[in-house]
């Protein structure tokens, strides 16, 4: 298949995760914190990617639930994939990508916006688009070696912020072996957590999977590495590795050629 190329290409800062891997804005992960590329905690994510121009277009109103229709049409040329719905009108919507690199979502009822897409990942991107358990509309876009967090918001789609101001990204075992993203369900939906296989001794070869739950605010504006959970134990490296890659959160889409 084709790969898309990708103007203003940012280089990926390599950040090891401790809990998950996730990139928050404290500093770098712990064993409770992940790290900016993986899943995330309070303390450990750091972000991967550096920020992305928040060059958001197309601002449309909420009315009730879903958006109005702002008249901007999708560039042509883009690539598609079509989600389920994230606006709350029970509609499919369609995300783009723009031959200039930009990301963007169309609501069903016509709202469209997009932001600026940095990624020096050669792979096709793709990722998935779900709505996370505390309601946020929440889009992980990326290619084989990080996942960056985007959302709708008020009818704009943004690109999620640590503290540190810079973009939210989740690594795929590619900086840091053993990290990944994904989602736990409960009672309300989908939960997003960021994971990370850790050794469970110095003198022992047995793993856990240390799991983040990502704090998201602002409905997906900015995102903190919250609470980290050790789940399952006793497992091989091999194993951990596998499981740190997470249960997927939705059906996944591709923007690939």
């Amino acid at each position: 298949m084709r790969r898309l190329k990708l103007p203003t290409l940012v280089a990926v800062a390599a950040l090891g995760l401790t809990a998950v891997a996730g990139c928050d804005s404290t500093g770098g992960p712990t064993a409770s914190a992940p790290t900016p590329v993986a899943p995330a905690s309070s303390s450990a994510a750091t972000p991967t990617a550096t920020p992305s121009a928040a060059a958001t277009t197309g601002a449309a109103s909420t009315s009730g639930a879903g958006c109005t229709s702002n008249g901007v049409a999708i560039p042509a040329g883009s690539r598609k994939a079509t989600v389920a719905d994230l606006d709350g009108d029970g509609r499919s919507e369609t995300l783009f990508l723009t031959p200039d690199a930009m990301f963007g979502v169309r609501t069903a009822s016509g709202a469209t916006s997009s932001v600026r897409y940095d990624t020096a990942d050669p792979a096709e991107p793709g990722g998935e688009a779900f709505r996370n358990s505390d309601g946020s509309a929440v889009i992980l876009l990326g290619g084989g070696r990080q996942w960056k967090l985007f959302a709708l918001v008020d009818c704009k789609v943004v690109a999620t912020r640590n503290a540190q101001g810079e973009q939210y990204a989740f690594d795929k075992s590619f900086a840091t072996p053993g990290t990944g993203v994904g989602c736990v369900r409960n009672a309300k939906g989908e939960t997003l957590v960021g994971l990370r296989a850790a050794k469970m001794g110095m003198s022992t070869d047995q793993y856990e999977i240390e799991q983040t739950t990502i704090v998201l605010a602002g409905h997906g504006t900015s995102a903190r590495n919250g609470q980290v959970t050790a789940t399952e134990s006793g497992l091989t490296q091999r194993a951990a590795w596998d499981k740190a890659q997470g249960t997927p959160c939705s059906p996944d889409f591709s923007l690939g050629s």
